[in-house]
């Protein structure tokens, strides 16, 4: 079996997770962003969640249209597509936002997976990265007024 391991540039062995929450906040704090940094400790792991707030002021939501074609037969006055809130945070102008936020989150964490079919995979912790519902309300409606 071949594990392959990833750990990032600021990983500490011996850090806490709370620790860890703290200079990721200092990070996402240094560029730019307003981010709620949560831990949760379990029996099997523990979990780092960072919920983005605001962003940058650089950031420019009028580009914040999710998505430009349109299915065979229809046209931009038949069909509106869908601009909801995963939609932004997942396929839209939010992607590139959350990839930035999961790479500052990531320097601190090690992963090692497995390339065989038996789902082994470690870390030293669990991360996830998701926007406010405010900032996700805000992108849905600069989504909406740019169409």
């Amino acid at each position: 079996m071949t594990n392959t391991t990833t750990t990032g540039i600021k990983y500490n062995q011996a850090q806490d997770l709370a620790d860890v929450a703290k200079l990721v906040r200092k990070d996402l704090k240094a560029a730019g962003f307003k981010a709620s940094v949560r831990i949760s400790r379990y029996s099997m792991g523990q979990s780092l969640t960072v919920e983005i707030k605001a962003l940058p002021k650089s950031a420019d939501l009028s580009s914040a249209v999710v998505w430009q074609g349109y299915p065979s037969g229809s046209s931009p006055t038949t069909y509106a597509p869908y601009t909801g809130p995963d939609c932004i945070g997942e396929a839209g102008w939010f992607r590139p936002i959350k990839t930035e936020v999961e790479a500052i989150v990531a320097t601190y964490n090690r992963e090692t997976t497995s390339d065989q079919p038996d789902d082994y995979y470690n870390c030293d912790f669990y991360a996830h990265v998701d926007f406010s519902r405010e900032l996700s309300d805000l992108a849905t409606a600069a989504a909406v007024k740019a169409l």
